[in-house]
């Protein structure tokens, strides 16, 4: 293949070609992108799996704004050789040019080019002719419906078993790659042997996801709540993917075979993602509230709190760990602060004591950030070290009327992708849980500040 093919739409490509010039193109990107890294003076250059970007944007982005559009501006080229050389393979295997679309998906298109990787190439004989499909699929829309549910419900869990309990990983793979491919290998499996219409082929792929859900939480895997939480991303990515598959099928050349395969590389997958995880970075979640009260007194709600009333936030009712009440032990920096909370202790040694303006603590051990809602006691790996709170302080700001600006922050790092869609879970959670307690310092505070006044 020339060189000043990667540049036209108008060719053909063979899978190998395709596969070699996949791989040279990420490996250059990936060294122009560090090159550029080193240029800016960034101390983490970028990852070789792309998604894990996000962990090396800083917290103010404007301070490397000119960094991340020379990076935009260095992917244009790839980005055309990309979409050119997906193009020019579909042709070469006969699928319909439409899937170039999921080449901007991030996530989706790493499953696209793999599975562009191994489709045949098309047959010039047959090319356009029906297809009699596989024999072992059931002809009736019932018994078809059946069949492809159920094989890509069992070997997405045999995936989701391998990931979450032989590798402990949350990833890419598991969270994009599993739900897509999923969409992608029901509908083919259900159009097999009679083209279905898109509302038919969305219908049994969502329908077949539900039960993916049902059977994570029976078999013990994960709870009910986790599941739940998953769900608009995986549903999202799993219409994607019966997308996909009913594009194919109109071409009446379904191979399910081809996304099984696709299927089956998802562990080895995982593994690579595993190997080439990155450090991820403090993210720092900030609550307020104002309090009639001056700062002496809401400073010793702060260090130390009596008992909270039960949760009012919804999220809080579901078995995610909510606080109860604040212990300290000893004065000053050194001492040891302990946050119960529904399911154990934060034990919360004070590195900066000064009242009544700054109370600043590490987070030295904390209990699981949830109770699992399933018919069995579980503990997924993701309870045990997948999000950590590291830090935490209560900043007390005098007002003009005398009242107290109260701000809590919460440091913490988690280790589910994609990290976008997680952290509007976790930032969410934590703020409903700042609410509750800087709600009842207030409550306490104000109390104590008017009961001289009954």
């Amino acid at each position: 293949m020339k060189f000043s093919q990667l540049w036209t739409w108008h060719q053909s490509i063979s899978r190998l070609h395709y596969l070699v010039w996949g791989l040279l193109l990420l490996g250059l990107k990936n060294t122009v992108d560090r090159l550029i890294a080193f240029f800016f003076l960034m101390p983490d250059g970028p990852s070789l799996i792309p998604y894990y970007y996000y962990y090396h944007i800083p917290s103010d982005f404007s301070e490397a704004i000119s960094y991340y559009f020379t990076l935009l501006i260095a992917s244009i080229p790839f980005i055309f050789a990309g979409v050119g050389l997906t193009f020019q393979r579909l042709r070469s295997a006969d699928l319909p040019r439409g899937l170039v679309a999921l080449f901007f998906v991030p996530g989706v298109n790493l499953m696209l080019f793999l599975m562009l990787c191994f489709w045949p190439e098309r047959d010039p004989l047959s090319a356009g002719e029906p297809s009699a499909g596989p024999v072992w699929i059931p002809k009736t829309k019932l018994g078809s419906a059946l069949m492809s549910m159920g094989l890509s419900v069992g070997l997405a869990l045999f995936v989701i078993v391998v990931s979450v309990m032989g590798f402990g990983e949350y990833g890419i793979s598991l969270f994009i790659g599993l739900p897509f491919v999923t969409g992608l290998l029901t509908t083919l499996f259900f159009a097999g042997r009679q083209e279905r219409t898109y509302k038919e082929c969305l219908a049994i792929s969502s329908l077949g996801l539900v039960f993916l859900g049902v059977a994570i939480v029976l078999v013990a895997i994960e709870g009910l709540i986790c599941v739940l939480m998953a769900l608009p991303l995986a549903l999202v990515l799993n219409m994607m993917g019966a997308w996909a598959g009913w594009l194919i099928q109109s071409r009446r050349r379904p191979l399910p075979g081809q996304s099984v395969m696709l299927m089956l590389f998802l562990p080895g997958l995982m593994g690579i993602e595993k190997a080439a995880r990155t450090e991820p970075p403090r993210v720092a979640v900030v609550s307020t509230v104002e309090i009639q009260a001056p700062p002496e007194v809401v400073w010793n709600h702060v260090v130390s709190f009596s008992e909270l009333p039960p949760p009012s936030s919804w999220i809080l009712k579901t078995g995610v760990a909510y606080p109860i009440k604040a212990e300290i032990k000893g004065h000053g920096v050194g001492a040891v602060r302990h946050c119960i909370f529904s399911t154990g202790p934060f034990v919360e040694p004070i590195e900066v004591w000064d009242a009544p303006r700054l109370l600043k603590f590490s987070v030295q051990a904390q209990p699981h950030p949830m109770k699992e809602l399933t018919p069995y006691e579980i503990a997924p790996p993701h309870l045990d070290h997948f999000l950590r709170s590291r830090a935490g302080q209560f900043l007390l700001v005098p007002l003009a009327s005398g009242g107290t600006r109260l701000e809590g922050t919460t440091w913490y790092t988690h280790e589910i992708w994609p990290a976008q869609y997680w952290q509007l879970w976790s930032d969410y959670v934590i703020h409903q849980i700042h609410h509750s307690v800087l709600d009842h310092i207030k409550n306490l505070s104000e109390t104590e500040v008017l009961e001289p006044l009954r």
